[in-house]
């Protein structure tokens, strides 16, 4: 057996943007600007910091250091030589890097370096921003206090080939230069600085029996849900609460990440059919407590603690609002029943299926919803995840025809809105059924409607800028994007529909850079979600850039073999404005014509 040589160490994974596009324009100008890159800028400050290049590939490089702090001080130097010194085009086009930097454990053999070290540093590094830099949280956390620069975490992302997500940091040259996505601190419209802010972590499951896991999670869920009913409250949304989920975190950090200005936390022990869910209101900014509880009851009776609890948090927090909001802050018609410990079980298995592609498993979640919902028709819980079923069975064509799962989950989201008038989840599940067929005026009004009922509603929002970007309405449609990120700053689901939004939003303003940069990152993002490469492979053909449209082409043909041919045909729209429709079209059709010609 070969004894391997291992090493602690920094690495640094840098990587030019758009390095593809600007081969197809000038293959001699741009190896001759990289050269430029590599010698004058990238091996000076790299040795200057007693680090080594010890690979090169093409438009990329790999660089490991003795120490994580000098790894991001000479990421800091090359970031801020290219902003004061940008190396150009004589056209002006200007050279980016996205540089990635984990620490770890690596594998020595001879002048190279192998291991997940090295692997994560790329992963990293091939979701940060154009001229940003993007750090693990491993390594966020051993630069604390070390360093001026401030370090912004941008959620959790699952990342290719690692298992668990990964909270990834990220650091700007250029405030002017901030994505969008960080932007959001900064506007002056933040609802959390009007109004009291709050974020509900996961309840922990104090059971013996571990499958009662999705028992707490669906009392936390609900609780957020009645909250978020509130509009004097800004309620941070399930996704982005989640991914505190049986993580070793206090409440001042919490809320520091999420940027609100209280935490709820609490448990829930039940056993047979009796239920206790102790909670406890904190202020992040000081970790002081406001009040602690508990309630006692029978299982029956749980929607009647679980709204005991938020009565309690809306009056802590904001009084005033009871009167004038009762009707519809607090739903007290509930009992639970079978239907509801169904959709929460589906709930565990729609968020499962979506993380790890499984057809099977959100068929399993839509047998559970559709059994809930002949239980119960007025079980909401149960037509939302029935709902999230039947969108990804659509977009993803699996099983029945996408046009049938659409039809389904409209005819389910009608019959919940005569059974609940004004059901925020009816209209929500509408309008994105309607966006899978088509209608996105329809699909507008709906949507527009469960937000105006819940404007805490994140799917809804994000929903909402996906139908504005098919109008072509992009200013709208980027505006509702980040409003829905505010309210899920660190929703690991992201990639559904904020960066897909802002890629369609630059594909309709036909602004090549931004596109490239946002398709890349939904794709990154969900890379199965078939809409994102279509886009791409029009775009690259417009281009003329034939590798990269077929590099898409083969992933979308394994994973969605028909699709490119209903977006040709009109089953599957993805912009109901004309022009943007041809473009898209015409695109995925010169493309296959180029192919068949070969």
């Amino acid at each position: 057996m070969v004894d391997l040589e291992r090493k602690l160490t920094a690495i640094l994974a840098a990587d030019v943007v758009s390095f593809s596009k600007y081969m197809s324009q000038d293959e001699e100008g741009t190896l001759g600007l990289v050269k430029r890159l590599e010698t004058e800028i990238l091996t000076p400050i790299v040795e200057e910091h007693s680090g080594k290049i010890f690979k090169k590939m093409g438009d990329g490089y790999l660089a490991d250091f003795p120490s994580v702090v000098g790894a991001i001080k000479a990421a800091i130097d090359i970031q801020n030589s290219l902003t004061h010194s940008p190396l150009s085009y004589p056209d002006n086009v200007t050279l980016g890097l996205r540089i990635g930097v984990n620490s770890g454990d690596v594998i020595i053999d001879d002048e190279d370096i192998y291991g997940d070290g090295v692997n994560l540093a790329v992963r990293v590094q091939s979701i940060c921003n154009p001229s940003a830099i993007a750090i693990s949280a491993k390594v966020h956390q051993e630069i604390q206090g070390k360093l001026a620069e401030e370090f912004v975490s941008t959620g959790f992302h699952q990342l290719k080939n690692i298992e668990n997500a990964i909270e990834i940091f990220m650091w700007p040259p250029d405030i002017e230069q901030v994505n969008e996505t960080q932007q959001i601190k900064k506007q002056k419209s933040n609802p959390t600085l009007t109004k009291p802010s709050i974020a509900v972590l996961p309840f922990v499951n104090m059971s013996n029996d571990p499958e009662q896991e999705y028992f707490c999670d669906g009392i936390t869920e609900d609780v957020i849900t009645e909250l978020s009913r509130f509009d004097s409250v800004f309620v941070i949304s399930r996704n982005s609460a989640f991914t505190f989920k049986n993580v070793a975190v206090d409440t001042k950090t919490a809320a520091k990440e999420l940027q609100v200005q209280y935490v709820l936390e609490g448990s829930v022990r039940k056993a047979g059919q009796k239920v206790r869910i102790s909670a406890q209101l904190i202020d992040g900014n000081d970790d002081s407590h406001l009040w602690a509880e508990r309630y006692d009851g029978l299982l029956e009776d749980v929607f009647d603690l679980q709204e005991q609890v938020t009565r309690q948090v809306v009056m802590s927090l904001v009084p005033e609002i009871i009167s004038k909001q009762s009707a519809i802050g607090i739903n007290t018609q509930r009992i639970f029943d079978e239907s509801y410990d169904k959709a929460w079980r589906a709930s565990a298995l729609v968020s499962e299926a979506t993380q790890t592609n499984k057809p099977e498993q959100v068929d399993l979640a839509l047998n559970l919803c559709l059994t809930a919902i002949n239980i119960n028709p007025r079980c909401e819980a149960a037509y939302n995840n029935a709902g999230v079923c039947l969108f990804v069975k659509s977009l993803f064509g699996w099983g029945e025809a996408p046009e049938r799962a659409s039809q389904k989950a409209l005819e389910l989201a009608t019959q919940l809105l005569g059974n609940i008038q004004n059901s925020v989840t009816g209209y929500r599940v509408r309008g994105l059924a309607k966006t899978r067929q088509g209608d996105f005026r329809a699909a507008l009004s709906d949507l527009e409607k469960a937000r105006e009922l819940n404007p805490n509603d994140s799917e809804t929002a994000f929903g909402l800028s996906y139908a504005l970007a098919s109008l072509a309405r992009s200013e709208d449609a980027k505006e509702c994007a980040m409003s829905a990120y505010k309210l899920s700053p660190k929703d690991p689901y992201l990639g559904r529909f904020f960066y897909l939004t802002m890629a369609m939003c630059a594909f309709v303003d036909r602004d090549n850079d931004k596109f490239l940069d946002w398709a890349e990152k939904a794709i990154q993002a969900a890379p199965n979600a078939p809409i994102r490469r279509a886009l791409m492979i029009a775009y690259a053909s417009e281009i003329n850039n034939y590798e990269l449209a077929e590099q898409h082409f083969h992933h979308l043909r394994t994973t969605s073999p028909t699709f490119i041919e209903s977006v040709i045909d009109g089953r599957n729209t993805v912009f109901s404005e004309q022009q943007s429709n041809e473009r898209l079209v015409n695109g995925l059709k010169v493309f296959l014509s180029t192919l068949s010609s070969k």
